[in-house]
């Protein structure tokens, strides 16, 4: 029965902040524009599913990755799925935000996507690699990072359980 059911953990206030699994997601640090998007917080995303990629358009890892992030935002969007692109450059001309929005544009990128000029995200997480991704329960609590290309079949898995896990 329903009163049998445990509450869901409620996420302990001393846990660490930043990008490893089990801390608490930090909030979207110093940024630049928002695209596709008014401004987000990690706390109006409570209660959804968060996946922050970080990410920079010119980089071919990253690129390579964007169909698989497509694809999850069309299947999972409606059931609990935010996808934050979170825009870190690697190089001068990467910091324009007409190239970041040409280039939402061209690759067709429906999420919202915040330009991290200043990597202020990227250091509140300690990312040290393009792409990251970081899967945040509805809770806030970091529960999954990858790195690099690959592992979609794992990520995908993750999104699901915890998506199940959101209701």
């Amino acid at each position: 029965s329903v009163e049998d059911a445990s509450p869901a953990p409620e996420p302990d206030d001393s846990r660490a902040v930043g990008g490893a699994v089990g801390d608490r997601a930090p909030e979207f640090q110093q940024i630049t524009n928002w695209i596709n998007s008014d401004p987000l917080t990690m706390d109006g995303l409570r209660g959804n599913v968060v996946l922050i990629d970080i990410w920079t358009y010119t980089c071919v890892n990253c690129i390579r990755t964007l169909p698989f992030l497509k694809k999850w935002h069309a299947k999972y969007a409606d059931h609990g799925l935010a996808i934050v692109g979170v825009h870190s450059p690697e190089f001068e001309f990467e910091k324009l935000t007409e190239n970041v929005v040409r280039s939402t544009k061209e690759y067709d990128l429906g999420w919202p996507i915040a330009q991290d000029n200043d990597f202020g995200t990227w250091r509140a997480y300690n990312n040290r690699f393009w792409p990251a991704k970081y899967l945040v329960d509805k809770d806030g609590i970091v529960r999954y990072t990858h790195f690099g290309e690959g592992a979609y079949i794992e990520t995908e898995e993750q999104i699901r359980n915890l998506l199940e896990e959101a209701g």
